[in-house]
């Protein structure tokens, strides 16, 4: 199925899990899926990201999109280790949803997300949700939401907004020679 309509005209979630990312991602599966906001706001509702970024399947690819799937730049990678690949069409559950469950198990009613990254893990071959929420200017604590186990994880302090460079990133996987 194809997204068609302007990403922000609809939920994050089904944004992801409807676009044909096939052509920007040089195949059928991903091993990140980034959103945040264009003017790099932190925002308390994920809905609201307009700008996208993935790494494609076999970690050699990122690429820069936007809500109508543009690419808007692409950067060759020397290799992407450390999570599993998948579809962007098994990103099911609700990304605001969990945004708002990490808020309430963390005690943080306030927060608000520089990005969310989605990647499956190597170990479990669960999809887990990334929230980088803001603590700084641009500095972000990762917290970690698995949809299946409803499970919880503590991440690493990352920069909140991700960029076409080789460092900009989330802890969900890392560089390296593939």
């Amino acid at each position: 199925m194809l997204a068609i309509a302007p990403a922000k005209a609809q939920s994050l979630t089904f944004f992801f899990n409807t676009a044909f990312l096939d052509p920007l991602a040089k195949g059928p599966l991903v091993l990140n899926l980034t959103s945040q906001s264009a003017s790099k706001v932190a925002q308390a509702d994920v809905n609201a990201f307009n700008d996208f970024y993935l790494i494609n399947g076999i970690g050699k690819l990122k690429v820069r999109f936007d809500g109508q799937l543009q690419n808007l730049g692409q950067v060759a990678l020397p290799g992407w280790l450390g999570v599993a690949q998948y579809s962007n069409h098994e990103i099911l559950y609700d990304l605001q949803l969990g945004f708002q469950q990490v808020k309430a198990n963390y005690n943080i009613p306030n927060a608000r997300a520089g990005r969310v990254t989605i990647y499956k893990t190597l170990n479990t071959g669960q999809i887990v949700y990334d929230y980088a929420v803001q603590i700084s200017p641009t500095l972000c604590q990762e917290y970690l939401f698995t949809p299946l186990t409803q499970g919880f994880q503590l991440g690493f302090r990352v920069n909140c907004f991700m960029s076409l460079g080789l460092r900009g990133g989330s802890s969900a996987g890392r560089l390296g020679r593939t």
